[in-house]
């Protein structure tokens, strides 16, 4: 197997050889490290190579955990097409949204939308532009969530989402610490409302993706589910994975 092996710090790496050409792309560490790969990936347009994560933190949803034999097991052989997971990806844009501007951020998990002074009651708008029966949804709290299926076993759960099976097609929209009862998480089907959200806020905002934070000039972002996958190789079990991890479905001692 021709293996491109990624390291968080070779972002403009000069290539030695085609990255296009691999059979996998190869991430060893955390979760943290796989979802820095996600802008590496997207600034030299590697979608179409899959990624193996190989698990050497904490939790590691994304990677992989395998021992040494397992994963050179795996890199001498090809044909890894039943191991491939394809995953949603969110772009986002700021400003008015543009079919011609094609620039702007990718996450896996997740966009969160915060303010940039803390400890004042937040207020964030989400409206669906593409599907004129949904009303605009105000939130006032701590801030938003914008989760993926993927990312919904991270900040999402933290914050009382749901966890969503990789395979669903969906997104979650989770307040954090919302000042109304009535404020819960939500899940959206992407074929209803054709994955454009605009997200609205009329104080300074910041906008977290993937744990990397952007102070937005702009009071308004587009979310659009991007038409690339990521192409992950998992060799572990995602109810397995919740169990051992997260102590899910463990009877009560």
């Amino acid at each position: 197997m021709r293996v491109f092996n990624y390291n968080v710090k070779d972002i403009d790496f000069p290539f030695e050889k085609n990255p296009h050409d691999a059979d996998c792309i190869l991430v060893g560490g955390g979760d943290g490290s796989l979802l820095h790969s996600i802008q590496w990936i997207d600034k030299h347009t590697l979608w179409n190579v899959p990624v193996l994560g190989y698990n050497l933190g904490h939790v590691g949803f994304l990677s992989n955990d395998l021992t040494e034999e397992q994963l050179y097991a795996i890199l001498k052989d090809t044909r890894h097409e039943r191991a491939i997971e394809k995953r949603n990806i969110l772009f986002i844009m700021e400003g008015v949204f543009s079919h011609e501007n094609n620039k702007g951020h990718v996450a896996l998990n997740e966009v969160v939308i915060q303010p940039q002074r803390l400890g004042k009651l937040f207020e964030v708008t989400v409206s669906f532009p593409n599907d004129h029966r949904v009303d605009d949804i105000e939130y006032k709290g701590d801030g938003l969530i914008i989760s993926t299926a993927s990312g919904s076993t991270a900040y999402n759960l933290s914050a009382g989402g749901p966890i969503m099976h990789p395979s669903v097609k969906g997104l979650v929209m989770t307040p954090i610490c919302p000042f109304s009862l009535a404020a819960r998480p939500i899940v959206i089907p992407l074929d209803t409302f054709d994955t454009h959200l605009i997200i609205k806020t009329k104080q300074p905002a910041l906008f977290v993706i993937d744990g990397e934070p952007f102070p937005f000039e702009e009071d308004e972002i587009n979310i659009k589910v991007s038409l690339e996958k990521l192409k992950l190789l998992k060799y572990t079990n995602f109810f397995d994975a919740i169990r051992n991890k997260l102590g899910w479905n463990d009877s009560i001692k």
